[in-house]
């Protein structure tokens, strides 16, 4: 955890330093579920974006968006998350956090039922190169997206397959070439 105490103070003045563990803390909220977790840390992001720096506002606006889907207050992530991508593209500020933020806006709408939306804004970025687990989860969602919500699953079932084989094949080329374990 984040120490506050004397020792971490001469890193205070550098709301870089602070804001890169609390939104780690952030996504770990996300995959465990934690609300509470999720609310705390992106708080303490939001404090860091008071800098004025445009990298640290996408970031805030990101770590808002995760902590509210965490939260399953859905319209609100997708709100955070589309203003963080539309600041993120019109400043070119932490363009390397794109497909991040294009696959968890996707999975918000995928879990708020809005399926056809997930699928769209997924596959979108399915074809743009993305970071390891980002390109599985692009390839896993517009599946799954069609899989649950689409009216003519019969017609859908060849590009469901096709899409599953396609995450499936990058997870298997990721832990090949990987040395990092889960």
């Amino acid at each position: 955890m984040l120490r506050e105490d004397a020792e971490d103070r001469r890193f205070a003045y550098r709301p870089t330093v602070q804001f890169i563990a609390h939104f780690g803390y952030v996504e770990i909220a996300w995959c465990r579920e934690n609300t509470p977790m999720a609310e705390q840390h992106a708080s303490r992001v939001a404090k860091s974006r008071r800098q004025g720096s445009p990298y640290l506002r996408v970031f805030a606006l990101a770590a808002e968006g995760m902590a509210d889907a965490v939260a399953k207050r859905y319209p609100d992530a997708v709100n955070a998350l589309e203003k963080g991508l539309e600041f993120l593209r019109k400043s070119t500020a932490a363009t390397e956090y794109e497909t991040e933020m294009m696959a968890n806006l996707a999975e918000c709408h995928y879990r708020s039922g809005a399926f056809e939306r997930a699928r769209i804004i997924a596959r979108r970025r399915s074809t743009s190169p993305g970071r390891g687990i980002v390109d599985c989860r692009n390839a896993d969602l517009p599946s799954s997206a069609l899989r649950d919500g689409h009216p003519e699953r019969r017609r859908a079932g060849d590009e469901v397959e096709a899409l599953f084989r396609r995450a499936e094949d990058l997870i298997r080329s990721r832990a090949r070439g990987s040395t990092m374990r889960c």
